[in-house]
Order: structure tokens, then C-alpha cells, then sequence
């Protein structure tokens, strides 16, 4: 994801919009490569939770870069969870189906024994 579609999606992530998981992790992945972005969706993060509290008329805390920061890590850590679950069950599924051809394999050998 380059500098310029990030700008696209910070609204969308700021609103948990962002539904297109692939989409979701190159923003993230931006957003901790890339300074300048990182501080833009820092400015546009407390603009957004300091318009929320005025609204709510509740107060704010002024530590955006760390609830930032803490949402950014939360959704890195999803991302590594889903790849291991990927990760896990597709080698589930190839040793089921790599099972399944060898019992394949060993009835027609059996089969072919009992007709010789």
C-alpha cells in the first residue's frame, strides 16, 4: 500500500470499516512502516476521539499515540493468529488428504493381491 491510498482508508479504519481483511493488514503494515503516515493517522485519531468525547460530553485521554498504538498492535496480533489458524489447518488438511490417497492406494494393492 503506498502513502497515497493510505490517506483513502484512515477514515474507514478510524470507523472500523475496513472489512477487506487483506486491505486491513497492508494498512497496518503501513502505518508502522511509514512515519509520516503514522503521524497523520495519529492527527486524524485525535481529532476523531476528541470530536467523539465532545459529543458524548464524557473526558478525553490525552494519550492518543498509545491507544493508537495499542489498536495498531491488537490487529497486528489478530493478523498473526489467523495466519498460524491458516497455517495450521491447511497442513490439517493435507495430511487428511495425503491419508486418504495412501488408504486408497493400500485397498487397491489389497484388492489386487486377493484376485492374483
Amino acid at each position: 500500500m503506498d502513502c497515497r491510498e493510505f490517506h483513502i482508508h484512515i477514515n474507514d479504519f478510524l470507523d472500523n470499516k475496513i472489512d477487506d481483511e487483506k486491505t486491513l493488514e497492508e494498512f497496518v503494515e503501513h502505518a508502522n512502516s511509514c512515519e509520516t503516515c503514522k503521524d497523520d493517522l495519529e492527527i486524524y485519531y485525535a481529532v476523531a476521539s476528541g470530536l467523539d468525547s465532545e459529543a458524548k460530553g464524557t473526558q478525553y485521554d490525552y494519550d492518543f499515540e498509545g491507544k493508537l498504538n495499542t489498536i495498531i498492535d491488537d490487529y497486528k496480533e489478530d493478523f498473526d493468529i489467523n495466519y498460524k489458524v491458516r497455517f495450521f489447518s491447511k497442513t490439517l488438511f493435507f495430511i487428511a488428504e495425503f491419508s486418504l490417497v495412501v488408504s486408497c492406494v493400500l485397498i487397491v494393492l489389497n484388492y489386487l493381491r486377493m484376485l492374483f
